[in-house]
């Protein structure tokens, strides 16, 4: 939890290492297996955030595709989400067609969790693979007013007439009520 891997903690030798390996293999397997129960599958998922990237990444992609249940897709964010590799924004933009819309909220919030996530997101809603209003105005809020001048300038230029539409949109609303 301290952000170190649990392999490393253990050493590259001994006992340890062979339970370890034996425990993700088994994860993998279980992860993977369309028969065993959902909840099962979760927590083969969930301890997929032991491994080592390489590992995770042989199963944890095809666990984002829409014809897996709605729990596994967010289990599968949830642990890629742990990892730093910059693969991990390309995973999920890739597999964004296939969400659900609380999928797709789970998904925000890992983009969210890394700057280069960031640099994904704005790149996948720059190519329309992701749509602006996907966003909640928080995010596009956070996004227009982002430390980094490089992330913010780029949500000002995509996403700020978003912004200015939906205040539009409000104030437009409120008028006809008014007359």
């Amino acid at each position: 939890r301290s952000g170190g891997k649990l392999p490393t903690a253990l050493g590259t030798a001994g006992k340890a290492k062979e339970i370890l390996a034996g425990m993700i293999s088994q994860a993998i397997r279980v992860a993977s297996d369309t028969s065993r129960p959902v909840a099962e599958r979760i927590e083969a998922i969930r301890a997929l955030g032991l491994a080592p990237y390489q590992d995770a990444a042989n199963v944890l992609p095809e666990l984002l595709d829409g014809r897996q249940p709605q729990e596994v897709q967010i289990a599968a964010i949830g642990t890629l989400g742990q990892f730093q590799d910059e693969s991990v924004g390309p995973l999920i933009v890739e597999a964004w067609p296939g969400f659900s819309p609380q999928v797709r909220a789970v998904a925000i919030e890992a983009l969210f969790a890394r700057p280069q996530r960031l640099v994904c997101l704005l790149d996948a809603i720059d190519a329309q693979q992701i749509r602006s209003s996907d966003l909640n105005p928080a995010r596009i809020d956070f996004l227009l007013a982002y430390p980094e001048a490089s992330i913010r300038d780029r949500a000002k230029v995509g996403l700020g007439e978003v912004q200015r539409a939906r205040r539009e949109a409000v104030g437009t609303g409120y008028r006809d009520v008014l007359v």
